[in-house]
C-alpha cells in the first residue's frame, strides 16, 4: 500500500516563553501563535506509556501464562526529548524550567537582555511545585494527513550543553508531562522558523581556579566539555485518587549539576590529579560566546555557567594515539551551595534578544 513518508525535517515543534497558570491547563493557544518554531537535530516525540496492573495469572485461572482480561490500565505518563545545535533562546528557556529562578534585565535601549538564572528557594511561596508550559507538534503538510499533538504540564527533567573539537554546541532537553495531549486546533498560519545563534566551540572558555581565588585560563588544554542540570521529580507521587489516569501534581525533590571535561595533561605537573586526591576546593566557569547581538555594536550572545565550590570526583589520565587527557568529572553530590558567595550551587547567564522567560499566559 501506498503512503506519504514523513521525514525528520518535516517535524515542527513550538513553544512559548510563558508558562501554564496551573498544571493540567493548556497554555492558551494564542501563545503558540506568537511562539517560537526551533530548529532540531532529533527529537522523541509522542512518548506515551502506559502504567498498567499486569495480567498475572489469579487464583482459579489453572494456568502460569498471563491474561488479558486481568490487565488493568492504571495511568498514563508522556515524555519528549529534543536535541539541537545549541540556541540562545532555547538554552534559556530550558533553564528557566528547570532552575525556576530568573532575573532578566535589559542592557540600555537595545534588544539585549541579560537573563540570570538560579536555582529556586523550596521553602519560598512557590514551594516544590515544578514550572511548567505546553508544546505544539506538527509534521506540516495539507491540514488532513498533518499529525498534530499538543503536549501540556512539560518540565525538564534534563538539560545538557557540550563540545568537542570544532563542532557546534551542541543542547539536549528531556522533559515529562502528565499523560495528557490533545490533536485539535492547527496552527494557521504557522510561526516563522526562530533566527538561530550558533556556538562553535571554538567561542568556549574553560577557567578553573581555587574557590574564592583567581582563575585561569585552560581552555588550550581542552578537549571536550560537557555541563548537565537536572531536576528529581515525585513523579509517583504525581497520581492519586481523583487525578484520573493523568498526572495531576508534580513537585521537584532536589536539582542538581554535573561537570565533565577532558584536558590534555601537561608534562609540567599533575594538576588535576593532585587537586583530586587533596580534595580542594575549586570554582569553575565555563562561557560559550556566539555572535554579535544586533544593533548593539558589541553585546553578544553568550552562556556563562558558574560554579563557585566544587570538588573533582575524578581525574584519571587515559592515554590514547593523539595525546594524554586528563577525564575530569565532578559528581553531583561534590557541586556544593556556598552562602558566602552565592545562594546556588550554579549560576547561569544568558545573553540574548528575549525579553522575558516564565510569564504568564
Amino acid at each position: 500500500m501506498a503512503f506519504e513518508v514523513i521525514m525528520g525535517p518535516d517535524l515542527r515543534i513550538i513553544v512559548s516563553h510563558k508558562k501554564q497558570s496551573a498544571y493540567g491547563t493548556y497554555l492558551p493557544h494564542a501563545n503558540f501563535e506568537t511562539g517560537m518554531a526551533i530548529r532540531l537535530n532529533t527529537a522523541t516525540v509522542g512518548d506515551v506509556s502506559i502504567l498498567r496492573s499486569p495480567g498475572t495469572p489469579r487464583a482459579g485461572s489453572h494456568t502460569e501464562f498471563p491474561v488479558a482480561d486481568n490487565e488493568r490500565k492504571v495511568g498514563q505518563d508522556s515524555k519528549l526529548s529534543i536535541a539541537m545545535d545549541c540556541e540562545s533562546f532555547m538554552a534559556g528557556w530550558g533553564l528557566a524550567f528547570l532552575m525556576g529562578g530568573v532575573a532578566s534585565a535589559q542592557e540600555g535601549a537595545t534588544t539585549h537582555w541579560t537573563h540570570t538564572f538560579t536555582c529556586t528557594d523550596p521553602l519560598s511561596a512557590s514551594g516544590r511545585n515544578v514550572l511548567i508550559t505546553s508544546a505544539y507538534l506538527d509534521t506540516g503538510g495539507p491540514d488532513g494527513t498533518r499529525l498534530i499533538r499538543i503536549i501540556p504540564d512539560l518540565t525538564p527533567m534534563s538539560l545538557s550543553l557540550s563540545g568537542k573539537g570544532k563542532d557546534v554546541v551542541q543542547l539536549a532537553i528531556e522533559m515529562v508531562g502528565s499523560g495528557r495531549e490533545t490533536t485539535d486546533q492547527i496552527l494557521s498560519p504557522f510561526p516563522a522558523l526562530m533566527t538561530q545563534t550558533l556556538y562553535a566551540n571554538d567561542g568556549v572558555k574553560l577557567e578553573v581556579g581555587a574557590k574564592g581565588g583567581g582563575l585561569t585560563d585552560f581552555t588550550e588544554r581542552l578537549s571536550e566539555w560537557s555541563i548537565s542540570f537536572h531536576q528529581e521529580l515525585a513523579l509517583d507521587q504525581g497520581y492519586y485518587p481523583g487525578s484520573g489516569y493523568y498526572r495531576g501534581r508534580l513537585w521537584f525533590i532536589r536539582r542538581f549539576f554535573t561537570i565533565d571535561f577532558a584536558l590534555y595533561a601537561s608534562r609540567a605537573n599533575r594538576d588535576f590529579i593532585d587537586d583530586m586526591l587533596l580534595r580542594t576546593l575549586k570554582e569553575v566557569k565555563i562561557t560559550i560566546d556566539s555572535g554579535v547581538v544586533p544593533g548593539t555594536g558589541t553585546g553578544t550572545h553568550k552562556i556563562v555557567a558558574r560554579y563557585p565550590s566544587c570538588r573533582f570526583s575524578e581525574a584519571p589520565m587515559v592515554f590514547n594515539p593523539e595525546g594524554a587527557l586528563y577525564q575530569v568529572k565532578v559528581a553531583d553530590d561534590q557541586v556544593y551551595i556556598d552562602s558566602a558567595i552565592a545562594a546556588s550551587p550554579c549560576t547561569v547567564v544568558v545573553d540574548n534578544v528575549q525579553s522575558a522567560y516564565l510569564a504568564a499566559p
